[in-house]
């Protein structure tokens, strides 16, 4: 707030000076400059609320929905291996008590059961899965800080041109002021010459 004083203190000196020295369109350019560098100061600012909003409601959101599909994968798993224990004794006795009687048909079963995925497999399935869900979060997360540092960035850059602007016209307005307050021969000084100044000597 001390510095928006400040910098309200400035502008309003500086179209003094240029009202002051009767640059009429000098004071409006500053007003206007002024309008745009606080525009761009409340641009920023809103940017980067903006962002640190979406920071939390956004990326929690994608952290619970990869969480939730991590706990997906993981449930999935736990089923799957628990489906294949049981069926895996199932046929292993299925396929014992059949070979007593029929040797290839015996076979046939036991070559059917080692076609079924063993733990390991259905683990590795799995963590290549957990993998995906959380590449695909970890891509998502550095596009959008990505995205919002480019947005952040680009307001940055628009208020410093702003800023830069308004110090330029201040600046001008300044040096306005100053020359016409530089000590120039006066009408009143020119007579005096006239009737018994330097030129006089030369009569």
């Amino acid at each position: 707030l001390a510095g928006l004083a400040q910098s309200a203190r400035e502008t309003f000196g500086a179209i003094s000076q240029a009202a002051g020295a009767g640059d009429w369109a000098l004071a409006w350019q500053i007003g206007l400059a002024a309008i745009k560098a606080a525009w761009a100061e409340f641009a920023l600012a809103f940017q980067l609320s903006w962002n640190r909003v979406k920071s939390f409601f956004v990326d929690t959101w994608r952290d619970v929905v990869a969480g939730l599909k991590l706990m997906f994968i993981d449930f999935g798993s736990f089923i799957a291996k628990m489906t294949v224990g049981v069926l895996r004794k199932m046929l292993d006795g299925i396929a014992g008590a059949v070979g007593k009687v029929s040797k290839s048909l015996g076979d046939k079963l036991k070559s059917a059961v080692a076609s079924i995925p063993s733990m390991e497999r259905i683990e590795q399935l799995a963590e290549s899965d957990r993998q995906r869900v959380i590449n695909e979060r970890v891509a998502d997360q550095r596009a959008s800080d990505a995205h919002r540092s480019a947005a952040a960035a680009a307001a940055t850059e628009s208020r410093n041109a702003a800023r830069d602007e308004l110090g330029r016209l201040r600046e001008l307005a300044r040096w306005r002021a100053e020359f016409e307050a530089m000590p120039w021969l006066t009408d009143d000084e020119d007579d005096g010459a006239g009737q018994g100044g330097p030129a006089a000597n030369f009569s």
